[in-house]
């Protein structure tokens, strides 16, 4: 595997954890004042947060947006976080699966996780340079055939140009 890749996804959970990495900025929550009311005239039971969503009913309407790949511990924290999506009823988006597009990568992570967890909605993911690429060289069965590895019920196509412009990658 790819030293460089592996030690990239690495320093990501790092950098998230790191508290220097947190944001100490207020957003517009703080121009919020809730007023307390201690006998409100509603019971808790009534309240839903069920939403419909592609012909199903989901408990609530939450999704965990990417999951991690190329490290020792990225099966473990997938499918921890796959887990408890698919008991809370919730959408996981998959992280960039740009290099399952040549044919010799498998990604470890992603094998098996709609068998392992059936009840989970997964979210394929791809940038749209690739998508522009597939396109051009007519190959674009092979973006079909991420989705169905994974199972995907959605498809989303992310837009970094930032990202692609100063990864090493690109």
């Amino acid at each position: 595997m790819d030293q460089n890749f592996v030690q990239r996804k690495e320093e990501h959970l790092h950098f998230s954890m790191n508290p220097d990495s947190q944001s100490t900025a207020h957003g517009q929550f703080d121009q919020v004042e809730l007023i307390h009311d201690s006998l409100p005239e509603l019971n808790l039971a009534d309240i839903s947060i069920q939403t419909d969503f592609l012909d199903s009913v989901m408990a609530t309407p939450f999704f965990v947006s990417g999951m991690t790949a190329g490290h020792e511990n990225a099966n473990l924290i997938n499918d921890r976080i796959a887990m408890m999506a698919s008991e809370r009823g919730w959408i996981m988006g998959v992280g960039s699966q740009r290099r399952e597009l040549d044919a010799t990568y498998q990604d470890q992570a992603l094998q098996n996780i709609s068998v392992r967890f059936p009840r989970l909605k997964l979210i394929s993911n791809l940038g749209i340079t690739q998508l522009i690429e597939l396109h051009q060289r007519n190959e674009f069965s092979k973006f079909q055939r991420l989705i169905e590895n994974t199972g995907s019920t959605l498809v989303a196509i992310h837009l970094n140009p930032l990202q692609e412009a100063i990864q090493v990658e690109g």
